[in-house]
């Protein structure tokens, strides 16, 4: 679906996604699903899921730093096993490297993101809950209060998850919505975003 990700690891400001969108040939179908406005927003929605959690930089680095002390101690292992009990120092390298990544390539691909897809903006969103819920976005599920950064003009569908003993009650807030007892809202992202769940037991 998506072009050889092997490309960016090199530079974390490598413009990969510019190779997806633009690409138009057989076997890359992005370039022509993006002139469909609704897979487009989806598109867009469901990087800024990411960007806003799992691969914001510091989660992501987080991540990293945990999995490379989790393996550390069995790649000196490795090393002194199989590898002559070659130095650490070209493992302790790549993980330098890797950590240099993970803190850079968020601000790089969402600069990118906006660049190729003609986003205009920035839009704040903020959720929040009177009682107890949680919200689904795109792809990811967060618990309130919550934050993100999405963009101008670009829908953001939000699905308020009642916990359990608790009752979707309706919305209110900043962001014009059209149906505000329906659980799933559409925000249409002309500005900066709140809303607020109520959830009754």
């Amino acid at each position: 679906m998506s072009y050889d990700y092997g490309h960016g690891w090199p530079d974390w400001n490598y413009d990969h996604l510019a190779t997806t969108v633009n690409g138009d040939w057989e076997g890359l179908p992005e370039h022509a699903a993006l002139q469909n406005p609704d897979f487009r927003d989806r598109f867009i929605n469901i990087h800024a899921d990411f960007l806003n959690t799992s691969l914001s930089a510091d989660v992501a680095t987080a991540r990293l730093d945990a999995l490379a002390a989790e393996t550390r101690p069995v790649m000196q292992m490795q090393r002194e096993r199989w590898c002559g009990g070659a130095s650490m120092d070209g493992w302790e390298s790549d993980v330098a490297y890797a950590e240099s990544f993970t803190a850079n390539r968020p601000a790089a691909f969402e600069s990118q993101l906006r660049s190729n897809l003609g986003i205009t903006g920035k839009a704040g969103l903020t959720l929040k809950a009177e009682g107890q819920g949680t919200f689904h976005l795109a792809v990811v599920t967060v618990a309130p209060p919550w934050s993100g950064t999405y963009y101008l003009n670009v829908p953001v569908t939000v699905t308020a998850l009642p916990a359990a003993g608790w009752t979707f009650a309706g919305w209110s807030g900043e962001g014009t919505v059209s149906d505000t007892d329906a659980t799933t809202i559409v925000a249409p992202m002309a500005g900066n975003t709140t809303l607020t769940a109520t959830f009754t037991q």
